[in-house]
């Protein structure tokens, strides 16, 4: 039996099961039957204060598989279901009884309270990606073990001092030999969550303030050569078509990765030759405006329109690099690219870059066809205030159309 969701402000979740039980192992007659997935979401604030509520709400149920008439589709939709409604509990801290995103209860940390319970708090104040919070989530769990070590798990954080923050990161470098690179990061993590709590004035100052960074060896990245594209240019069109189409797309873009798999056919404009992503700037999300290459237009035509008799119905929710990088419902995950690279270019063609230098090598004959601004433009780089103040009207259509026409094959004959 799966266990219960512990979630942020007290609130707790049973996991999310299937009425009928047997619905993976059942027969044609289970189409028979109203499928529902349902949890129970406890919120002891709601529970107080909206009792009524709280008893009509508690018990969530969802019957969004029961349109599909298949056994194959509706158990996939179920289980993308699920993985969803849990995401949304535990990622996006969802309560369904008021039907809003929460945020951690300001009143759970004071400055009497631990380090690791006030880390943990901001943490979950915090808006950022996934991979973002599992990232910081991951140093707090490492370096609790350091603080129980260095006995500072009765500090108050109030108390937490520079030098306590030092020997913490010492002891992550005695125990775990964590890179410079690694001890970089957790300064900065650090850094930020700290200077959250000043704001709520649960600390007065930052300790990790004047911690020298460690110098780290910037690894120079290795770049595509012509040769090597005159090879993965054929090599994944006749084999791996769909993974040609994504790298053809992706290199033309100047999007990153988790920008495109984060793209819902919604968000792109075929008429305008344009398409829109959420660009992290600073702890900001902003929505930004990209130009398709007329070269590359009708890969995208292609991936809108082709028929998928295998994948569940189309709509325009659903993501544009799905499954087996086509459309469809669920997205997929940063690692499913970088591995079909691994597999299909560095290990059968003795290619040594990563997937990544693609876009640099994009950007660079930008710069070399057009110029910097251009490039600047493309990757959604911020730079030049005052002309982009003065002239943003007129020259932002201008380098729009520029990008959208611009001539740059994969590889030179």
């Amino acid at each position: 039996m799966k266990k219960k969701l512990e979630l942020i402000n007290g609130c707790t979740a049973t996991y999310p099961t299937v009425i009928p039980s047997n619905w993976k192992t059942g027969g044609k007659e289970l189409l028979n039957k109203n499928w529902e997935i349902r949890f129970y979401f406890d919120d002891p604030v709601a529970k107080e204060n909206d009792p009524e509520l709280f008893a009509k709400k508690r018990r969530v149920r969802q019957k969004n598989m029961n349109e599909y008439k298949t056994l194959e589709r509706r158990r996939a939709a179920t289980e993308i279901l699920i993985d969803i409604t849990v995401e949304k509990l535990v990622k996006e801290h969802y309560n369904p009884i008021y039907n809003t995103y929460m945020r951690a209860s300001d009143s759970k940390v004071d400055g009497h309270s631990t380090i690791i319970d006030s880390l943990r708090t901001y943490l979950n104040f915090k808006s950022v990606t996934p991979k973002y919070y599992d990232e910081i989530n991951s140093m707090i769990n490492f370096i609790e073990e350091s603080v129980l070590r260095l006995n500072l798990h009765v500090t108050p954080v109030k108390k937490i001092s520079r030098k306590d923050i030092k020997d913490i990161l010492r002891d992550q470098q005695n125990a775990r030999n964590i890179s410079n690179h690694r001890y970089n990061k957790y300064i900065a993590y650090l850094s930020s969550l700290f200077n959250d709590m000043i704001e709520d004035e649960i600390v007065e100052y930052n300790p990790v303030t004047k911690i020298k960074k460690l110098s780290s060896l910037t690894k120079v990245r290795n770049v595509l050569s012509n040769d090597d594209l005159k090879i993965i240019y054929p090599h994944l069109k006749e084999n791996y078509y769909k993974f040609w189409r994504f790298t053809m797309i992706y290199y033309s873009s100047g999007a990153r990765v988790t920008e495109l798999l984060n793209l819902k056919i919604k968000d792109v404009d075929i008429k305008k030759g344009e398409f829109i992503v959420l660009v992290k700037k600073g702890s900001q999300y902003k929505q930004v405006v990209k130009p398709i290459n007329k070269n590359y237009l009708h890969l995208w035509v292609e991936c809108i329109t082709e028929d998928n008799t295998d994948r569940i119905s189309i709509n325009k929710e659903h993501y544009l690099f799905s499954k087996k990088l086509q459309k469809g419902p669920k997205k997929i995950r940063y690692e499913q690219i970088t591995r079909r690279w691994l597999n299909h270019v560095k290990k059968k063609l003795g290619v040594t870059a990563d997937f990544a230098s693609l876009t640099h090598l994009y950007m660079d004959n930008v710069s070399a066809v057009l110029d910097l601004q251009h490039a600047q433009k493309l990757r959604s780089h911020t730079t030049d205030k005052m002309v982009k103040k003065h002239y943003a009207i007129n020259e932002n259509d201008r380098q729009m159309e520029r990008l959208k026409n611009i001539d740059i094959p994969f590889y030179n004959d």
